[in-house]
C-alpha cells in the first residue's frame, strides 16, 4: 500500500482506566509534569533527529554539486 492510501478503518486505538489515578475537581486525570516532560523529550529528539537530517542532506548536496569538480 502507497503511503496516504488506505482506509482509516484500519487504525485501532487502545483506551487505558487506571482507577489509582485521582481526579481534579474539574474531572481531568492527566498528569501535566508527565506530559510536559515527554513533551520536552520529544522536542529534544526531533530536534537531533533534524539536525542529523540536515547534515546529511548537506553531505548529499555538496557531493552533488561540488563533489564531482
Amino acid at each position: 500500500m502507497a503511503i496516504g492510501k488506505g482506509s482509516m478503518a484500519n487504525i485501532k486505538a487502545d483506551i487505558y482506566d487506571n482507577p489509582d489515578v485521582n481526579m481534579r475537581n474539574d474531572g481531568n486525570t492527566v498528569d501535566l509534569e508527565r506530559e510536559m516532560s515527554e513533551l520536552a523529550e520529544n522536542t529534544i529528539l526531533y530536534k537531533a533527529a533534524l539536525e542529523l537530517i540536515n547534515k546529511k542532506l548537506g553531505a548529499i548536496r555538496y557531493a552533488a554539486t561540488e563533489g564531482g569538480r
